[in-house]
Parts: structure tokens; C-alpha cells; sequence
């Protein structure tokens, strides 16, 4: 029998995806990613570490530090990070899209992305943004995480599951592998940290995706 999420725990999902989507969604040099970007860049660590939910402070702080040491640092070799990583132009060295890695030919609108958007639909949800792109974006699925554990609590265990957890510590793993830049290092490793500590705590179980990438 599935454990219910408790209110506790439904603010620390809101809290991780509302903190960490915009690192993952907009430029350094956008409005957007600046105002998160300042407040990591005056982050008091250990104070954020112990505060930070669903993982210890050890496992926390060290990447959190990675976090505030490239949030304070220039923002437009930042900005340059952003775009090799996720952006492009050439190929993205961490493409954000969960099909990418999942779908056997490496395409964005994938089985996995399809499964999602099928998902989403069948249960009146719907990714705002108008735009055409995948909805499997990693920072759209941290924003997901975020609305539903407010607006849809019900949702919340099926979409980690079946849909988010299953592919996400895969991808963040390349991410630190590639970033070369300490912000990028650091929200790899916050954010993986994070989910795995989402997972034990919900005693969520996740079947791993198959990856091709």
C-alpha cells in the first residue's frame, strides 16, 4: 500500500522544484535564473544545508558550496556553460529532454515523452509555455513536481515513479560529468541528491528507465 505524502513533505517538493527549475530552464543572464542566481551567490551554507529537505547536511553542503561559488562568479562565462550544456548551437552536451536518453533513437519526442504528455492530458494537466518542445524538459519536470505536490498531491507518487525519477539520475550523472563549471556541478549534484532523498523518504519505487545514451 502506498504511503500517503504528508504535508511536510509536499512543501519540500514545492520548495525544490520552485528553487532549482529556473537554474535549469533560463540563462544566467535572464531575469529569471539572476534573482535565484543572487541568492545562492549570498548563500550561508551550512545554514542551507541544514535546512535543506529530504537529504542530510553532509550529503548537501559540499555542492551547495559549488552553487554559490558559480552563482558569485561571472555571470557570462556562466551564460556560456548554459548554452554548451543545453542550448547549443552543435549538439548539446546535456541535452535537458528525458528522451534523449531513453528513446532508442535519441529523438526528444520519444516513447517516454509521449507516455508523460498522454499522462498529463488524461489527468487536466497542462504544461503552460506555448511552445511546441517536449514537456520531458528536466527544469519543466522540477516545475511539474512543484504544481503538482500544490495543486494535484494525488498525482504526485505516479508522476516520481513512472515518469520523472525514472530517467532523472541518469541524466543528472552526465550533467556533472560535463558541466566544467562549478554552478552546473553543484545543481547536478543538489538536485540528484535531492530526488534520491525524495525517493527514500516517499519509499517510492522506481523502475529505471532503459538508456541508449
Amino acid at each position: 500500500m502506498a504511503v500517503e505524502v504528508s504535508e511536510g513533505q509536499l512543501d519540500g517538493l514545492t520548495f525544490v522544484g520552485q528553487t532549482l527549475a529556473p537554474l535549469f530552464l533560463e540563462d544566467p543572464l535572464a531575469d529569471g535564473a539572476g534573482v535565484v542566481l543572487d541568492a545562492f551567490a549570498s548563500l550561508e551554507v551550512t545554514e542551507a544545508a541544514n535546512e535543506w529537505p529530504f537529504v542530510l547536511p553532509s550529503e548537501i553542503e559540499p555542492s551547495l558550496e559549488k552553487m554559490r561559488k558559480g552563482a558569485s562568479g561571472d555571470r557570462a562565462e556562466a551564460s556560456e556553460a548554459y548554452r554548451r550544456l543545453f542550448i547549443g548551437p552543435g549538439r548539446k552536451e546535456a541535452s535537458p529532454w528525458g528522451s534523449v536518453y531513453t528513446d532508442r533513437d535519441g529523438v526528444m519526442f520519444g516513447s517516454t515523452e509521449i507516455a508523460l504528455h498522454d499522462w498529463l492530458s488524461a489527468n487536466g494537466v497542462s504544461v503552460s509555455g506555448g511552445h511546441a518542445l517536449p514537456d520531458d524538459h528536466i527544469g519543466t519536470m522540477l516545475q511539474l513536481m512543484a504544481w503538482l505536490a500544490v495543486q494535484r498531491p494525488e498525482l504526485v507518487r505516479t508522476f516520481l515513479e513512472a515518469h520523472f525519477l525514472t530517467w532523472a539520475s541518469h541524466y543528472l550523472e552526465l550533467l556533472r560529468s560535463v558541466s566544467r563549471h562549478p554552478l552546473y556541478e553543484g545543481l547536478a549534484e543538489v538536485t540528484d541528491a535531492t530526488l534520491s532523498g525524495v525517493s527514500s523518504s516517499l519509499q517510492l519505487n522506481v523502475q529505471p528507465a532503459r538508456f541508449y545514451r
